[in-house]
């Protein structure tokens, strides 16, 4: 069968796409060294990326097991590929816990956090689409933590809210998404999503520093930036929370991740801090504190800051 073929039978076959999507469990497998291997790394510009989340691979997930490589993809359906991406990787939205609630035997360090941002005209179907879900066994026994937020100020990017799912090991991760692929209200959720939603990035991300308490917040400025030396900037960074938690002038969690899938040239890490509420968090923008100008000094050529983003929680899932 034809790249093409395959093409019309997705679009008119939902099972045949959520089969496809079962099958790219084996992509957990994935290690670096298969970017060597020209009949698996079908193009370097994606090889290193978190194969899961890359649209790329959800129809070599056809070919499991073959030495066929398959044609180039067009823009048409490039597009319509990357909504099938997001119907594999979250649950009708996209953005949950800033954290990885990690068990007694996994480090925080552990964690693997996937971050899906999309546009909605309809907020109130992609959050009872969720809630529905939230309510299934099928979402009661996986272990992840899922959250969705609402992207109320990001500059001039067009999504309107992000869904974070947080998972304690990527082990966790590969059972999960391995566990939704045979689950009926996972794939309800999925059929929601790309009924009401439009896809705008995805990331994978593991967290380089982490502190406080996420359950308590429900507001954070995240900055999405480019970082030239991470084990410096991570340093500071640490630093100046600390500081600011003693100070009293940080009440919410922060964290820096490194993206280890998605990253670009303008978005290598993400660091964020949380607040209580909108208005705790907007208070703190009014002065720099001297620990916060002796930071800007310490990082202005280790780090370029590409956005700042100011977003709300819509829930937990």
């Amino acid at each position: 069968m034809r790249y093409n073929d395959y093409v019309l039978e997705i679009r008119s076959n939902l099972a045949a796409a959520l089969g496809a999507c079962s099958r790219l469990n084996a992509a957990f497998d994935f290690t670096p060294s298969m970017c060597n291997d020209r009949h698996s790394a079908g193009s370097n510009q994606y090889c290193y990326e978190f194969l899961f989340l890359r649209y790329k691979w959800l129809w070599r997930g056809r070919f499991v097991g073959t030495r066929r490589v398959l044609p180039p993809i067009n823009k048409r359906d490039n597009k319509m590929i990357k909504k099938l991406s997001l119907f594999c990787l979250l649950a009708g939205a996209a953005l949950t816990s800033i954290f990885a609630q990690a068990d007694d035997h996994t480090s925080p360090q552990n964690a693997v956090t996937s971050i899906v941002s999309f546009s909605t005209q309809n907020p109130a179907q992609v959050v009872g689409a969720l809630t529905k879900f939230s309510q299934t066994d099928c979402r009661k026994n996986a272990p992840v933590s899922i959250r969705l937020m609402a992207d109320i100020w990001n500059g001039t990017e067009t999504n309107t809210h992000s869904v974070l799912m947080t998972f304690a090991s990527p082990k966790d991760m590969a059972a999960t998404f391995g566990a939704f692929a045979q689950c009926a209200p996972w794939q309800e959720l999925m059929a929601s999503s790309a009924q009401n939603s439009t896809p705008h990035s995805q990331y994978v991300v593991r967290p380089l520093v982490a502190g406080g308490d996420p359950s308590k917040d429900g507001a954070y400025t995240v900055w999405q930036m480019r970082v030239e030396n991470e084990v410096a900037y991570a340093e500071a960074f640490e630093t100046l929370m600390q500081e600011q938690v003693k100070n009293g002038d940080l009440n919410g969690a922060y964290g820096l991740w490194r993206v280890v899938g998605g990253a670009d040239q303008e978005v290598t890490h993400i660091s964020f801090a949380g607040a209580a509420n909108l208005p705790e968090l907007l208070s703190g923008s009014l002065q720099p504190t001297k620990a916060v100008q002796k930071f800007y000094s310490e990082v202005g050529e280790l780090r370029s800051v590409t956005r700042q983003v100011m977003n709300t929680v819509v829930g937990d899932f």
